[in-house]
């Protein structure tokens, strides 16, 4: 038996795409940094508003699009329930536990059809997955994605956020476009280096000047509800930024394995567990004093990294797996 899961490791190994681990792994250093910095110090034109823009402008779109790329095979119901629904509910539940308990919120401003913190990206995972392997929805959601985006300033930012519904429409073209995009056209991508560091260089320059020109402001967030007609259109604009960029760390990231690789490839992992541990340092450096400037912006990144890192070993992987494993037990969800 030992053997053979180690033999199954190894062939999910082999089947994996290096780069695009890498490419998860900058992306999930990324979100945890950006959560760090998240609050009073990333809301002002400085160092820390500034990466947070750069995050936040194109992380979770980017993180969509390569989602979508990997799906283009049909998964089980039990497949979406085990990778999606189930840790969405386990660490949502957890989420609201531990907030109650820090006293940042209370129970009257909870509502269990709205997803706390960061969970609502692996739930909308969970149903954009569900919508791409349905035929009847695969064909036509996507025109009605984007009708439901337009409208979105008159359906409320409450009801935009129930059961994250609003941001699998705001998102699902991206990853549509993802499913889309065949290994050939990918491969094009990488070889073409020019061009791919150029449209990337020329995505970023375009996120500044529109920054610039105040038509957005420093905290944008490409998956945050759209309050006007303007941001519904600028949402779009901010994908194709997206693409650009995704095509520039394409050509950019190396194509070997490394830290970066383990990084990606447990990001699920990093992404369910860090809003804790970010949480609870950020208690610690409010308790210390510390002052947010320019210097201290290297601990931080360091701080990320040191996160990162811990939450993406191996051994902690394993014992989620176990944990999960009991879960998958007890609701049946075991192939």
């Amino acid at each position: 038996m030992r053997e053979f899961g180690t033999s199954f490791k190894s062939r999910v190994e082999q089947s994996r795409i290096i780069w695009l681990d890498n490419i998860k792994g900058i992306l999930i250093l990324a979100v945890v940094f950006g959560h760090l910095i998240g609050g009073k110090s990333s809301k002002e034109l400085n160092i820390y508003g500034m990466l947070h823009y750069l995050i936040y402008s194109v992380h979770m779109p980017m993180f969509i699009l390569i989602s979508g790329y990997l799906s283009k095979k049909k998964w089980t119901w039990k497949k979406i329930l085990r990778n999606y629904i189930l840790p969405y509910l386990i660490f949502n539940l957890l989420w609201v536990v531990y907030s109650l308990i820090r006293r940042t919120v209370s129970v009257v401003a909870l509502n269990v059809l709205i997803p706390t913190y960061v969970y609502w990206y692996i739930l909308c995972l969970g149903i954009m997955r569900i919508i791409a392997f349905i035929p009847v929805f695969d064909k036509v959601f996507l025109p009605i994605s984007v009708g439901l985006t337009i409208f979105s300033p008159f359906i409320g930012k409450n009801m935009w956020l129930v059961l994250s519904l609003g941001r699998v429409a705001l998102l699902y073209p991206i990853f549509y476009l993802g499913r889309s995009c065949s290994n050939e056209f990918v491969g094009k991508i990488r070889v073409k280096k020019s061009t791919a560091i150029i449209m990337m260089s020329v995505c970023v320059f375009g996120e500044l000047l529109l920054l610039k020109n105040n038509i957005t402001d420093i905290t944008w967030a490409s998956h945050d509800y759209p309050i006007t007609a303007m941001e519904c259109l600028l949402k779009y604009v901010f994908m194709f930024f997206t693409m650009g960029i995704f095509s520039g760390l394409a050509v950019l990231v190396p194509n070997k394995r490394m830290f970066l690789t383990r990084w990606g490839r447990n990001s699920l992992l990093v992404y369910l567990i860090h809003p804790f541990v970010v949480d609870v340092l950020k208690v610690v450096l409010e308790k210390m004093n510390v002052i947010w400037n320019t210097q201290f912006c290297f601990v931080a990144v360091l701080g990320a990294v040191v996160i990162t890192e811990l939450l993406s070993n191996e051994r902690l992987k394993k014992v989620y797996d176990v944990v999960m494993s009991r879960f998958y037990k007890v609701f049946n969800l075991n192939e």
